[in-house]
């Protein structure tokens, strides 16, 4: 968590408050690293921590700003401050829409085309039967990398384009399995059925 007030420019910051005051330009090359530092933290898997990371960091520079504004120290030291502090909290919001809308930073840059089919002799509306039925067991068995519970939405896109099927709107995908009263779970029946058969 605190692995950013270790940088140079978090610890030029607290040098400053006590003795020296570094010229513009030094600053400048010691925030530009900071800021490439933060990325890289940034891209990681671990949002929480990530997130705890750059809410703590944005507490301290907070904290330092006040003093530097009692000290009356040049503007210039203070506007790093207020770049750094916008810029985390800029970070801090990609992580939350990563939380929020985790579909939308998949990558496509390298799409791979899967070799899975779903088999013609059987209907779209089977493999929605499944999806459906793992969302809504608790606790769900497809989940995101950080332990969250994976959007239905983003399952049925992840199942459409992996077995090269059209499920329709994941609404929709629903409503239709559960509207089916009495064949509700006639493929998850021949799933069960399949497997309890002694072998022939």
């Amino acid at each position: 968590m605190q692995a950013l007030l270790q940088t140079r420019f978090f610890l030029s910051l607290m040098t400053t408050v006590s003795t020296t005051v570094l010229p513009f330009d030094d600053l400048c090359i010691l925030f530009d690293e900071f800021i490439r530092i933060v990325i890289e933290r940034c891209n990681q898997d671990d949002l929480q921590s990530t997130l705890r990371m750059l809410s703590y960091t944005h507490a301290r520079l907070e904290l330092i700003r006040g003093q530097f504004v009692e000290k009356r120290l040049p503007r210039y030291i203070t506007g790093f401050i207020y770049q750094a502090e916008r810029f985390l909290a800029l970070e801090q919001q990609i992580i939350d829409y990563k939380f929020r809308y985790p579909e939308h930073f998949i990558s496509n840059a390298l799409p791979i085309s899967s070799p899975l089919f779903w088999s013609g002799q059987y209907h779209a509306i089977n493999l929605s039967e499944i999806l459906c039925g793992f969302d809504r067991m608790i606790p769900k068995p497809v989940i995101l990398a950080d332990g969250r519970d994976a959007p239905f939405n983003l399952v049925v896109r992840v199942f459409e384009d992996t077995l090269h099927v059209k499920l329709g709107d994941p609404t929709d995908v629903k409503r239709r399995v559960l509207e089916r009263k009495k064949d509700r779970t006639k493929f998850t029946e021949a799933l069960l059925y399949s497997l309890n058969k002694e072998d022939e």
